[in-house]
């Protein structure tokens, strides 16, 4: 009996050329990055949100929050608009979530679009990202997303780096408030030494 070994985004695929190896490989790391930099992002914009609840500048304010990213930035900017305690940290953070949900359509289409690649895998074939909405009303929407391998890369490259900008001011929130529960193993961030 020979031994079988799990398929890994790294390792040469059963009967896949070089080229083609390295196009899903590509992919599939792109759309892991993707996936990564929003549920990090996601999570945070609802861990502000909680942390802002406990400031009585925020309180007047709705501080539900949805589980669609781009409606939890919305409820943050309208706390960061307010003067309290993330006020110092507002014009960076809103840009910052700014760049970060240029890429909503990017990453709705990677964690639940269809994705359909072309039969050339050079890096300026076009990949086909399709899905359907339903919406009130029993209206069947058809979403659609063409992009290189190379735009796709790219774009998760840009929203990789805006997702870190995003949680190093975060973690300069905590730090500087001095707040726990930030991160998983104990651990808390430092207060900042970089000027706002």
């Amino acid at each position: 009996m020979t031994e079988q070994k799990p398929i890994s985004a790294s390792a040469n695929m059963v009967g896949l050329s070089a080229a083609t190896n390295e196009f899903i490989t590509k992919l599939m790391d792109s759309r892991g990055a993707i996936m990564l930099a929003f549920a990090q992002v996601e999570w945070f914009l609802a861990k502000l949100i909680v942390e802002a609840s406990k400031y009585e500048q925020y309180q007047a304010l709705d501080l539900s929050f949805s589980q669609d990213a781009d409606k939890r930035a919305e409820r943050l900017k309208k706390i960061l608009n307010v003067d309290g305690p993330f006020s110092p940290y507002a014009k960076r953070l809103i840009k910052a979530i700014d760049e970060v949900m240029a890429h909503i359509t990017l990453r709705t289409m990677s964690a639940h679009g269809l994705t359909v690649r072309p039969d050339s895998l050079g890096l300026s074939e076009k990949i086909h990202f399709r899905m359907y909405r339903m919406f009130k009303g029993g209206v069947l929407n058809e979403e659609k997303l063409d992009l290189t391998i190379k735009e796709y890369t790219d774009q998760a490259g840009a929203l990789s780096t805006a997702a870190r900008a995003f949680v190093q001011i975060v973690r300069e929130i905590w730090g500087d408030l001095k707040l726990s529960g930030l991160d998983p193993d104990g651990s808390e961030p430092k207060a900042s030494t970089t000027p706002k």
